[in-house]
């Protein structure tokens, strides 16, 4: 989909330099001592550290990191319920938010009564207010709940709540937080098409996730934080890739780059591919063959074919796993499969050679895909990983709209259910 392009004349946010650091105490005492005494018993702890971005009317940015790397703080200071230590925020327009589950609600008020108290606090008249109840109480589907307090609510009942009172504020910018990963799917992808239709009308959107998959899909660009500093930003896939090689290596947390494999001949990856692991095991060989065993990169949608990975032993290992993931260009994973339920066959000792053959058929719609290996062990970082090692071309004879990603073997059958102008009674139809 071409997404519209919207000429701002300021960017919707602009972040320099924000830092946030609380003070940690090691118990009550501690904070009466230093009130009294007038002398410090507290440590320093920095949430976040020099943070600097900007985002675009019409743009959705991704903050993604592991736990405790400063994202819900980011979130809470642009909301502005919650104050920086230093650093400056520029923000163009009104902004609505939704952040973790309960946060500005009254547990004992019913939904109806908490989304009127909300409308209040973002700046919208009474009446306002009371003419969006009716779509609230419509997109929430929360039926008679609706008029129950909250506290009777699930946690999806909750963000189901929370996300329709937010999407109704006439704002600019929205900031949203793992509030909606609670939710069912149906209601999940109502948020998120929502979400597009706020974009495509020049909102900008911050986007709280570890769903790598959705960051990629939706985003058009995302921030990386670990221990509060930013690590990468860019482009919402390259960013995610970067994300992914440091969790799946062992490095997360560590600022720099991992090397590759430092021994033995290396397999030819094209340029834009990545490679990482620790050495102990090292990728030789892979590719695809088709269903005559020749290696290929061209394959006709749901023909028969392997891939194979084939792995050297640098030293004795206990545990040998091989995966496979197939994405598309934008990068998100349409397949993946590894051998987990399957142990290598051992002994599994130094200058051991092992190959893992996958057999499938690839019922990929027609289009240009990437392809991934890795070796790992059941706990530790990656022996070794090759991301995007492959370009995979799928081709086909039947036509499949453009944006599928799957070939389900169509079958169309087209049917005259009426009569004619000629007036013959009998229906008469035809497949194709």
């Amino acid at each position: 989909m071409t997404r519209p392009t919207h000429k701002p004349s300021a960017p919707a946010i602009q972040v320099r330099g924000l830092t946030k650091t609380f003070k940690v105490y090691d118990g009550p005492l501690d904070v009466f001592r230093e009130h009294v005494l007038k002398k410090p018993s507290h440590q320093l702890f920095t949430a976040l550290e020099g943070v600097s971005f900007s985002l675009e009317p019409g743009e959705v940015l991704g903050v993604i990191g592991p736990n405790g790397a400063g994202k819900s703080t980011l979130l809470r200071i642009l909301a502005g319920t919650l104050d920086r230590t230093a650093g400056e925020i520029l923000i163009s327009g009104k902004v609505s938010s939704i952040l973790e589950l309960g946060t500005g609600f009254h547990p004992d008020f019913s939904g109806r009564e908490n989304v009127y108290l909300a409308g209040l606090c973002h700046g919208m008249k009474a009446a306002e207010v009371r003419a969006k109840i009716p779509w609230i109480k419509e997109f929430s589907a929360l039926g008679d709940f609706f008029e129950k307090p909250v506290r009777t609510y699930s946690s999806g009942m909750q963000a189901r709540l929370f996300f329709s009172a937010a999407a109704a504020v006439e704002a600019d910018i929205l900031l949203v937080d793992e509030a909606l990963s609670v939710g069912d799917a149906r209601f999940q992808r109502k948020c998120f098409a929502r979400m597009e239709r706020f974009r495509d009308k020049g909102g900008a959107v911050i986007l709280v996730s570890h769903d790598i998959n959705l960051v990629m899909g939706l985003c058009d660009k995302a921030l990386l934080l670990e221990k509060g500093r930013v690590i990468s930003r860019g482009p919402s896939r390259d960013v995610s890739r970067i994300y992914f090689r440091r969790v799946h290596s062992g490095q997360e947390n560590r600022v720099g780059e991992l090397e590759p494999p430092a021994s033995g001949e290396k397999p030819l990856i094209p340029a834009g591919s990545e490679r990482y692991g620790n050495g102990r095991a090292e990728i030789v060989d892979y590719g695809l063959k088709d269903h005559h065993g020749r290696m290929t990169e061209t394959i006709t949608s749901g023909q028969q074919c392997h891939l194979f990975i084939k792995a050297l032993l640098h030293q004795d290992i206990e545990d040998l796993r091989f995966s496979y993931i197939i994405s598309t260009v934008s990068g998100i994973n349409v397949f993946g499969f590894n051998t987990a339920d399957h142990p290598a066959p051992g002994p599994l000792v130094k200058d051991a050679v092992l190959e893992a053959r996958l057999k499938l058929r690839m019922w990929l719609a027609p289009g240009e895909y990437f392809l991934t290996f890795g070796i790992w062990p059941k706990d530790g970082p990656h022996y070794d990983r090759l991301i995007d090692a492959l370009l995979l071309r799928v081709v086909s004879e039947k036509y499949i709209a453009p944006g599928s990603l799957v070939n389900l073997e169509p079958e169309l059958e087209l049917v005259r259910v009426g009569k004619t102008d000629s007036g013959a009674g009998e229906d008469s139809g035809g497949r194709a």
